[in-house]
């Protein structure tokens, strides 16, 4: 154990004293541990602080910073980033968790291939509550754990659509850092941006596990973002400019930022059938409340109704994926749909 790599996880939290015991207990109960756990409070208002310092008590390895002032998630891991002293990093979320194995089987395979960037591996989904609703939809990039050649990288990344998953990243500090890390511009898309950056320059190690557990909240980070049309699209055309900025040029092709740039645009139009799909369930819970009627009449009406706005959202998407000639993108739509119902 003691041959593997170093590494260092970095935790932003804000806010989060509610998750902190279950994100940090499942750090701890890992086969094996970091070299070192940083965390920067950012100016939390609830307990945080003071279970962390419960941890801290017990443990040696815990590194905080408690700011008075809060900067943000990005500016925090950048922060942390530059403090680390493991040959790899982690970011792990307050929210989520790491699952059994992690640390371990993700090192292994670095050790094993240290030209690649970074590790990844599949996630499930949580609720608030932590209850586990399987895996988070995602291609299959491999179906054994494999390292990914950086000119294999463009044939997965755009055949398969987007298969890494950001809170199960292990990155390789140096890469990370010479690739110009998380760019604070780019909001929750930066961790998204700069694997690409570095699976195309160094290749990818990929394992086919459920090796981490994503909460799914309404406040989360990348959620809020990706749901505001306007800020995605700020983000998105920011994006593109990067891939054809002189710091990337070479590793985005042009026919791939148009594809790229298309996909935005097919995602943002699903974010708005969502939309729909939630106003729905509004407008049933209001017509419930105007006149209660017969149970079985109630029960039918919403399966009809919400049969009514599932057609509709097919559809649309369909005309979207047209629109936007990206047959590819109603693949992944479709694939994503009957993973989830699995």
């Amino acid at each position: 154990m003691s041959s593997l790599p170093t590494l260092s996880v970095l935790m932003p939290n804000y806010n989060h004293a509610h998750f902190l015991p279950v994100a940090l207990q499942a750090i701890l109960d890992q086969s094996i541990q970091p070299e070192e756990i940083l965390i920067v409070d950012d100016a939390s208002t609830d307990e945080s602080v003071r279970i962390i310092e419960e941890f801290m008590r017990r443990h040696d390895h815990f590194r905080l910073t408690v700011l008075e002032r809060n900067r943000g998630p990005i500016s925090n891991m950048k922060f942390m980033l530059e403090q680390a002293s493991g040959e790899y990093v982690c970011g792990a979320a307050a929210d989520d968790m790491v699952l059994p194995g992690f640390f371990e089987k993700s090192l292994e395979r670095l050790k094993q291939f240290p030209q690649a960037a970074f590790s990844v591996s599949l996630a499930q989904r949580m609720d608030k509550d932590g209850k586990r609703e399987g895996v988070t939809p995602c291609p299959l990039a491999c179906k054994e754990p494999c390292f990914l050649e950086p000119q294999e990288i463009r044939k997965y990344l755009r055949g398969y659509g987007n298969w890494i998953m950001g809170n199960t990243v292990i990155y390789r500090r140096d890469a990370l850092l010479a690739a110009g890390g998380f760019i604070p511009e780019l909001h929750s898309f930066c961790d998204g941006f700069i694997c690409q950056v570095l699976a195309r320059r160094h290749g990818v190690v990929y394992l086919p596990e459920e090796l981490g557990a994503f909460r799914y909240l309404d406040d989360n980070y990348s959620k809020l973002t990706f749901q505001d049309v306007e800020r995605w699209r700020e983000v998105a055309d920011l994006a593109v400019e990067f891939m054809q900025s002189p710091k990337y040029r070479g590793l985005f092709a042009d026919d791939y930022i148009r594809y790229w740039g298309k996909m935005q645009k097919f995602r943002m139009s699903l974010n708005s059938l969502k939309s729909l799909e939630r106003e729905s369930e509004t407008i049933l819970d209001q017509f419930r409340q105007i006149e209660p009627v017969p149970r079985f009449v109630d029960t039918l009406g919403k399966a009809i109704f919400r049969l009514g706005v599932r057609v509709h959202v097919v559809a649309m998407t369909v005309f979207f994926s047209v629109r936007y000639c990206s047959w590819l993108a109603l693949k992944q739509f479709l694939y994503q749909v009957l993973r989830k119902e699995r």
